[in-house]
C-alpha cells in the first residue's frame, strides 16, 4: 500500500501548493517579506503564491528578482509534473 506524504516539498511536486509558496516556507519568508525584498507588487505575489495567477506569465525581470531573492535557480518558480503515484498492489 502507498503512503502519502505530506511534507511541504511532498504537497509541491503533487501540485497542491505553489513552488513560490513551498520556497517561500522553507525561507520563513511572508509575501510582504519577499514583496519588500523585491520591490514587487504584493497582490500579484500573492496571486502568484496562491497559485491564482500563472507564474508562467511572470515578467523576466520579476522572475528572476523572486529567484535571486529567495536564492533559488528561476526554473524552480515552475510547478513541474510528476506521475510517480503507482499503486503497491
Amino acid at each position: 500500500m502507498s503512503q502519502i506524504i505530506n511534507d511541504p516539498r511532498s504537497r509541491m511536486i503533487r501540485g497542491e501548493i505553489t513552488p513560490l509558496k513551498y520556497y517561500l516556507g522553507e525561507h520563513k519568508m511572508t509575501v510582504k517579506d519577499l514583496a519588500d525584498k523585491t520591490g514587487l507588487n504584493k497582490r500579484n505575489l500573492d496571486d502568484y503564491v496562491s497559485g491564482c495567477k500563472d507564474i508562467h506569465g511572470i515578467a523576466f525581470a520579476s522572475g528572476l528578482s523572486i529567484a535571486r531573492t529567495l536564492e533559488i535557480d528561476p526554473w524552480d518558480l515552475f510547478p513541474r509534473i510528476y506521475d510517480n503515484t503507482k499503486e503497491d498492489i
